[in-house]
């Protein structure tokens, strides 16, 4: 197995791992949306990880609502729960937020 299938192997594995794959068209990156329940900083490192063997991808956002995950990786966007909750009342979502969780 040469370089470029090994890479395509993995890009096919890890692709199928990620919450979602997105496409910014105001900066023409490639991103993967990681979304976690709980997590802590060590496995926010994995995905970064991954994030440094896959070509296709130039950005990720990590997404999660407790424990506590940081990285110093412009790459990365993380939004944690104060963030998350935030994004939420901006965008008019605490009515729908309110009828999930009831």
């Amino acid at each position: 197995m040469d370089k470029k299938q090994a890479r395509e192997m993995i890009q096919d594995i890890f692709s199928s791992a990620f919450d979602r794959e997105r496409y910014l068209p105001s900066t023409g990156e490639r991103a993967f949306v990681q979304v976690k329940s709980k997590t802590t900083s060590a496995e926010l490192v994995e995905y970064v990880e991954s994030l440094n063997e896959l070509d296709s991808f130039n950005r990720m956002f990590f997404v999660y609502h407790s424990g506590e995950a940081e990285t110093d990786d412009e790459r990365v966007i993380v939004i944690g729960p104060e963030k998350l909750s935030e994004m939420a009342v901006d965008a008019g979502l605490v009515t729908w937020l309110i009828r999930k969780v009831s």
